[in-house]
């Protein structure tokens, strides 16, 4: 719901729309939910570890990085970049 409220209060196309995050149960499924693209950032905190529930399943096929500058390049030409169903 969160999403759709954005994307209607911004006036934006559910499908010209992207989000980022690190979780496929609060972020990404949600996204692919509502028609919008998701980049999975899978990231690995140095100081920390954080446990993320990788083994959640997602809902349709999205992109994974896990540098910040990888988003940027998907983003601009997303036809280059393979999708994934899972986390590696």
């Amino acid at each position: 719901n969160t999403f759709m409220r954005i994307s209607e209060k911004y006036q934006t196309s559910s499908i010209n729309t992207w989000v980022i995050g690190d979780s496929i149960k609060s972020e990404i499924n949600p996204a692919l939910n509502v028609g919008m693209k998701a980049i999975l950032f899978k990231y690995r905190h140095s100081e920390y570890i954080w446990e993320q529930e990788y083994g959640s399943i997602s809902i349709d096929s999205f992109y994974m990085v896990e540098s910040l500058p990888e988003i940027i390049d998907i983003i601009k030409n997303p036809s280059i970049f393979e999708k994934k169903n899972s986390v590696d």
